[in-house]
């Protein structure tokens, strides 16, 4: 494995390249390894200034955001002035407003997304391992164990939710993974044998 040539960077080298992916990117920008000067300039200010606005001169800490290099490491911030940047949001907002509401519908769908997949493992995790339950879905063939079908049942957002686990509420004990419409069955008839074998006589006499 090659290291960064870079002085002092143990960082492993990018591909066929010599130097790291945060060295890299220096190079490209300022032609050097070093930081640049107007992050050099911004860690030197001192009296509580961080940030020295072309508009708004000097600025304290609330009047700026604090914002993070696109490097991994996430080391390096920068200071931006919040009524500069709020001016050219609002600016870009009503250039393209259709663009901006767009950006925003798809950044709220990934949180939501992001949200209710972290709910659903942590639903799972209540009754089994995340490795058991891919598994128990890899041998019924994520299909439901009673119907033999695959979930129909979607979210929201148009996607279709995974099979349920049915466990038995006396013990906790999961039994297998079942479809919405065969788990909710189940519910509804208090899981009761005697009203599932009523039920099969009524259908049965009623053909």
């Amino acid at each position: 494995m090659r290291i960064c040539r870079a002085p002092e960077c143990n960082n492993p080298a990018i591909h066929h390249r010599t130097v790291c992916t945060k060295h890299k990117h220096r190079l490209r920008k300022s032609g050097t390894f070093d930081l640049t000067e107007r992050i050099k300039k911004v860690e030197k200010l001192t009296n509580g200034i961080v940030k020295i606005c072309k508009v708004h001169g000097e600025l304290k800490y609330n009047k700026v955001y604090i914002q993070h290099s696109k490097y991994k490491d996430k080391k390096y911030k920068y200071y931006s002035c919040k009524e500069c940047v709020s001016l050219k949001k609002r600016r870009l907002y009503l250039e393209n407003p259709e663009k901006h509401n767009k950006f925003s519908i798809e950044t709220r769908n990934k949180r939501i997304d992001k949200a209710r997949k972290k709910n659903n493992e942590y639903h799972i995790t209540c009754y089994m391992a995340l490795e058991e339950y891919n598994q128990m879905v890899l041998n019924q063939n994520n299909k439901c164990k009673i119907c033999k079908k695959e979930e129909t049942a979607k979210h929201k957002n148009g996607k279709i939710k995974r099979l349920a686990i049915d466990h038995n509420h006396k013990s906790g004990k999961p039994r297998g993974l079942l479809c919405g419409k065969c788990n909710t069955a189940i519910g509804l008839l208090n899981e009761s044998i005697e009203l599932f074998e009523e039920s099969i006589k009524y259908l049965k006499s009623n053909q």
